[in-house]
């Protein structure tokens, strides 16, 4: 689906490009970037950064399951309290995981249960809060681990409108692009500096005009 929406980008752009005459969409095009500052500000004191791993089959495995969540780590931006947790896998943990999420398979393998790190994180959520993240994964991730539907406001498509149609690309791109540093990462492995790195697309867009 992401690939689609950034092919459709791409050819609306080329459209711009090559149309003679004024661009009759240009002032809707900037009106349309500004709309999701005013959205983010809203749901700023129940906002709840989040970013997710999880532990998936390796391609061609003879066993499949859905990607499961084993290391997440969220921050509430108005308060700057932080969580971070790791569930044990609960299917065969793959090879190469660790290596990705760069965190020792030790630890990954050590983490909690699914239903206490569940409780854990709703205690640290809340129940009103809003989850911010980069497309859906996380969210999806903590749907599939139990946690009821939450509202959710997603920083990539904010960071698609605020760099005026040019690619982001992950979420660490984005955050050089929007605020010229990565972040500070204060959780373990590719999930803490891709959280830090939501936390820097997050202050790039509030800056946004």
């Amino acid at each position: 689906m992401l690939h689609a929406f950034d092919r459709m980008v791409d050819r609306q752009l080329e459209g711009l490009a090559t149309r003679e005459g004024p661009p009759r969409s240009k002032r809707r095009r900037v009106r349309a970037a500004r709309q999701w500052a005013p959205e983010a500000s809203r749901h700023l004191q129940a906002l709840v950064l989040v970013h997710g791993e999880a532990n998936s089959p390796p391609f061609g495995a003879t066993e499949r399951f859905a990607p499961e969540l084993v290391h997440l780590a969220a921050v509430r931006p108005s308060t700057g309290e932080r969580l971070e947790v790791f569930l044990a896998p609960r299917k065969p943990l793959g090879d190469s995981i660790p290596h990705f999420l760069e965190v020792p398979r030790e630890r990954l393998l050590g983490g909690l249960p699914e239903d206490p790190g569940l409780s854990t994180w709703r205690a640290f959520a809340g129940e009103r809060a809003v989850l911010g993240a980069w497309g859906t994964f996380a969210v999806d991730l903590l749907r599939a681990l139990g946690d009821a539907p939450r509202p959710s406001v997603d920083l990539r498509q904010g960071a698609i409108r605020a760099l005026r149609g040019q690619k982001p690309g992950g979420v660490e791109r984005a955050a050089s692009l929007l605020t010229g540093r990565p972040g500070t990462a204060v959780a373990q492995g590719r999930c803490g500096r891709r959280l830090a790195a939501l936390e820097q697309v997050l202050q790039g867009l509030a800056r946004s005009p």
